[in-house]
């Protein structure tokens, strides 16, 4: 694969044609995965909060972008996104910083952050920012030296500036994200919306009067409609992406063979969130 030829023509194309522009679905991240090499395996998932693929160039920040899905404070989300090139280069000169170019060139980089959030507060909605690395890295000092910059260049326009490393990702927390994210919308569930609305109403039914396995319950759910197998739990998968249902603890792996009492919030109080904010 080919990657992107880094020059000053190519930047002012990129802002040209909106790059690193716009809001929630129209917004354009600045860097696609098929631009850079990318550390580990990228990700482009659709999002939940902006119905648009979004664009991860390592599993480190989809992880992070998994958590920012979950929490109802996160009103949108944008990875990816470039700081204004002039005043990253003021900013390096004035901290003795030595501003990274384009490998191969003298051109000056645009530096992006990892994440943009919109955030719902009671105030209003404002803007985080969080910059995420692994904790390996945190020990490199030119890492630290684009970190400094990077903080620099947010604390000046006002908004918050945090990293995020692996240490602040929950394993199961994500293991159980992984499980639902493909699921928001009713892909593979073979019913038209408003059936399937039904059928997870007849669901709940199931699953709150019952003291059995989850396996056990879909199993005479779908014995019980006739429906085809594995229907039940692609209906659990969508009902808690949606948050329809709940389980008692996010940070707890759902499983299926367990009893679903231990797993199931029938009372459906708030749990905690799993966003890193």
């Amino acid at each position: 694969m080919g990657y992107k030829k880094w020059s000053d023509k190519t930047i002012e194309k990129m802002i040209k044609n909106g790059c690193g522009s716009g809001t929630g679905q129209e917004y354009t991240p600045w860097i696609h995965i098929k631009d850079v090499p990318s550390e580990g395996k990228g990700n482009r998932p659709l999002g939940w909060k902006t119905n648009r693929t979004h664009q991860f160039l390592s599993n480190l920040e989809f992880y992070v972008f998994l958590a920012y899905e979950w929490s109802d404070n996160i009103v949108d989300i944008r990875e990816q996104f470039p700081l204004d090139r002039n005043k990253t280069v003021e900013l390096a000169e004035k901290l003795s910083i030595k501003h990274s170019v384009y490998l191969g060139t003298d051109v000056n980089i645009v530096m992006t952050t990892d994440f943009l959030l919109t955030v719902k507060t009671e105030s209003g909605n404002k803007q985080i920012v969080r910059s995420v690395k692994p904790a390996d890295k945190m020990s490199d000092r030119r890492t630290i030296e684009k970190l400094q910059l990077e903080k620099a260049y947010w604390e000046k326009q006002g908004v918050d500036w945090r990293i995020i490393t692996e240490k602040d990702i929950d394993e199961k927390f994500s293991k159980n994200m992984l499980w639902l994210h493909n699921q928001k919308g009713s892909m593979g569930i073979p019913f038209k919306q408003e059936m399937i609305l039904l059928l997870i109403n007849e669901l709940k039914t199931f699953l709150f009067e019952s003291n059995e396995t989850f396996l056990d319950c879909f199993a005479r759910f779908e014995n019980h409609f006739n429906l085809p197998g594995g229907t039940a739990i692609l209906l659990f998968r969508h009902s808690l992406a949606n948050k329809n249902m709940k389980v008692k603890d996010m940070f707890v792996p759902i499983d299926l063979t367990k009893e679903i009492l231990k797993i199931l919030d029938i009372t459906r109080v708030e749990e905690r969130e799993g966003d890193m904010n």
